[in-house]
């Protein structure tokens, strides 16, 4: 059968463990494989880098998920339906064409991990929609003039990418996110940072224009003069 077709019995070939990992990455397939609907212990479905435009809302009733990856395929938007994925911590949503992430991530309450990279993000109203329990958030490369408010409210950050955006200045309140471990800016148009970015004190690696690449554990003490910085 033709690559496309969400029957072709390769599409599943790679579920193992019991149906608890479906692996479909790359397979070309243009819809989601009606078989997965009754996988009710799939834990882990990986659907990148597939031509995927739209989802099924079946997709919100595999209970079980705990991981799922959507990147790199032409996705415009995430049904609702996915919010009744009440375990799952990782969202991969990278390399689509989301111009606005779903207003139910704020309600996904077990969600540690989410990344947007690559999509068409702006800062148009209500376009950014966060969950407040990240660690790790990647919202590199796309059109992100300043850091996204709702970011304030992530206490337990400790991985933010926003490589390859538009950003001109950091936020003074960046200074509060003090769980932050890695800090990456490069690609934007920054001349400097902030002084509250000393009260990072678990920061270990930082990139921007204004700094270069610095790994350290007391990178703090580097923060005087950023705009002199290599």
């Amino acid at each position: 059968m033709a690559p496309g077709n969400p029957d072709n019995d390769d599409a599943t070939a790679r579920i193992t463990r019991h149906g608890v990992i479906a692996d479909l990455a790359g397979m070309g397939i243009t819809a989601v494989p009606e078989r997965l609907a009754g996988l009710t212990n799939l834990m882990r479905l990986d659907l990148s880098r597939n031509r995927l435009t739209d989802l099924p809302g079946w997709l919100g009733d595999l209970q079980s998920l705990t991981y799922l990856k959507l990147g790199g395929n032409e996705l415009t938007s995430v049904p609702g339906s996915l919010a009744r994925l009440e375990r799952l911590r990782s969202l991969d949503l990278s390399r689509n064409n989301l111009t606005a992430l779903p207003g139910w991530l704020r309600q996904a309450g077990s969600l540690t991990s989410l990344s947007a990279a690559g999509n068409q993000l702006s800062d148009q109203p209500g376009a950014i929609t966060l969950p407040t329990g990240l660690t790790h958030l990647d919202l590199a490369g796309n059109r992100l003039r300043v850091v996204p408010e709702q970011v304030r409210d992530l206490a337990a950050l400790t991985y933010l990418d926003l490589e390859d955006n538009q950003l001109t200045q950091l936020p003074e309140w960046i200074g509060e996110l003090t769980a932050l471990k890695e800090l990456w800016l490069r690609g934007n148009m920054l001349a400097g940072l902030p002084a509250s970015v000393a009260a990072l004190r678990a920061l270990e690696f930082l990139t921007s224009r204004a700094t270069g690449s610095k790994k350290s554990p007391s990178l703090s003490a580097d923060f005087g003069d950023c705009e002199s910085c290599p």
